[in-house]
């Protein structure tokens, strides 16, 4: 019996799912039916139901509400977690089950990131079957009786409502992966549990702690009560039973069964079908067998990895990894090879099916390889030291979006806005005097490639080269005269990253911090 489920639907479809070919002959013949009903057929391999061909008895089944929590590092967890169809394509599960996928997918699942699910159900109602038989004429082979009424029927199903939470942490590698769950250990966050009040103190301090790029979504169905915030995830999960509406209820989860267990199955179909079940075990993702749509969902987050990789090159204009790009192609054709294989499969479910040699077998995600450097500017020294940024900034994609100036003979003060995807933090260096401001706002996609000082004791001015349409940026115009200059320009595969120094009641020293890249370790040994 396979274990599945389902949340809200909204109609979504999302790239983890293997679509058949919508020119194939036979795709006139499939339905898509909704609601969930016990008896109704189940195609495994594209989780979709399909027509009804059984009637029968049933009774309840006891399942009651759920409320845990999993530290997961893997689509397979955090499917486990959500109680979404273990299956590969599912981001498309019987009716509902389109927003729980969708909601799975946004999160951005790599190879090295960690989640942190929370997780709460209130089962309304709880069914499975007691007997069953065949309530229609059956088709003449094991391939057409699939086509229509798939491999499967659902035998158990429970309904109600969920609410999840789920707290992102995108490490950059195996070992910070490792150093991201130790500290949700060592905040009392082990591998899985049963939620307690304790849990959001927990969750809270982790969330605070942990400097890798972070992120919290979270979904529900069946209630219509506000969500609550990140800080409130805990007491919110604990009392979401009682939110629960009648009219608002959807279908949670439901188990499947071969139609082989049906007494009277035709005895004409029994050997093609048992074919069927050997590629359906075999393709279903369980625990402790992957299954060949968990090779999918591992590939599918080796492609993760790689593009998160990617969209760090690009915030920082990096094009000297070609092998990246092009071992990051063999992980896409690796999908496309499954993807093949398992639309062959819809079309000739009793085949003898030879698993293809993936390029990516084996391979590990991409480690970025990155070095930061600092290059002085000045030699002032100031009583108040600072330093801006660090490697995690290169993993979190900080850019410098604003700078803002102020002085007369020297550069009295500069401001300087950091932007992490939609949020920017503003840092001060120096005193309150001087004329200005002066602003440099840099249009998404700018870069200062260049920085030159004239200095003494103090910077005395400072100049910006940019790859923008204001290609020069100076303050203070006029400054006195001083005996030294400084300089920092881009080269090769370096790129400003942000700033350290020190300060008093102007700006004493200032040094540039830059990212030096090299190409990624990811591939074949």
């Amino acid at each position: 019996m396979k274990n599945l489920s389902t949340s809200e639907a909204q109609g979504v479809s999302t790239s983890l799912n293997a679509q058949p070919d919508a020119t194939s002959s036979s795709a006139s013949t499939r339905q898509t039916l909704d609601p969930v009903a016990l008896f109704q057929g189940y195609d495994s391999f594209m989780s979709t139901p399909r027509a009804q061909a059984l009637t029968g008895t049933s009774g309840s089944s006891g399942v009651s509400g759920q409320l845990s929590y999993m530290v997961c590092t893997s689509i397979e967890q955090i499917s486990n977690a959500l109680n979404i169809s273990a299956s590969v394509s599912a981001s498309c599960g019987f009716g509902s089950m389109d927003a729980k996928s969708d909601f799975l997918n946004k999160l951005d699942v790599t190879n090295t990131s960690v989640h942190v699910v929370v997780y709460a159900s209130a089962v309304t109602s709880a069914i499975e079957y007691l007997g069953a038989a065949l309530s229609i004429t059956p088709p003449d082979t094991a391939s057409e009786f699939f086509m229509v009424y798939g491999d499967s029927f659902v035998s158990a199903l429970n309904r109600g409502g969920e609410y999840y939470a789920v707290y992102s942490f995108q490490s950059s590698s195996i070992d910070e992966q490792t150093t991201v769950t130790a500290e949700l250990a060592a905040n009392g966050i082990g591998a899985e549990g049963s939620i307690s009040t304790g849990l959001q103190v927990s969750l809270n301090n982790a969330y605070s702690s942990i400097t890798t790029a972070k992120s919290f979504v979270q979904n529900m169905s069946g209630s219509t009560t506000t969500y609550p915030d990140i800080s409130e995830v805990v007491a919110f999960a604990l009392g979401f039973a009682s939110t629960v509406t009648p009219d608002g209820v959807v279908t949670l989860s439901y188990s499947t069964s071969s139609y082989l267990r049906v007494p009277g199955f035709p005895s004409t179909l029994t050997d093609d079908f048992l074919k069927i079940d050997t590629n359906v075990e075999s393709f279903v993702n369980t625990p402790g067998n992957p299954g060949w749509s968990g090779l999918y969902a591992n590939t599918y987050a080796l492609a993760n990895s790689v593009a998160a990789v990617q969209e760090i090159y690009s915030t920082y204009a990096y094009t000297g990894d070609t092998a990246l790009t092009q071992n990051g192609q063999l992980v896409q054709a690796d999908l496309q090879t499954l993807t093949t294989l398992f639309n062959s499969l819809e079309y000739n479910p009793t085949q003898t099916v030879t698993v293809p040699t993936l390029n990516s077998s084996g391979w590990q995600a991409p480690t970025l390889n990155i070095s930061l450097g600092t290059t002085a500017l000045s030699a002032g020294n100031g009583d108040q030291t600072y330093t801006d940024v660090s490697t995690n900034n290169v993993y979190l994609k900080t850019t410098i979006s604003c700078l803002s100036l102020m002085g007369d003979e020297v550069l009295d003060s500069i401001a300087i806005t950091y932007a992490t995807g939609n949020a920017t933090t503003t840092v001060f260096h120096g005193g309150g005097g001087g004329s200005g401001p002066s602003v440099l706002n840099m249009s998404e996609g700018d870069r200062i490639t260049g920085i030159t000082t004239l200095y003494g004791n103090v910077i005395n001015q400072i100049t910006f080269t940019t790859t923008g349409s204001s290609t020069t940026f100076t303050w203070p115009p006029n400054p006195r005269g001083c005996d030294y200059a400084g300089s920092w320009t881009e080269a090769g595969s370096t790129r400003l990253l942000g700033f350290s120094g020190s300060c008093g009641d102007y700006v004493d020293r200032m040094n540039v911090i830059a990212v030096t890249f090299s190409p990624a370790t990811f591939g074949p040994a």
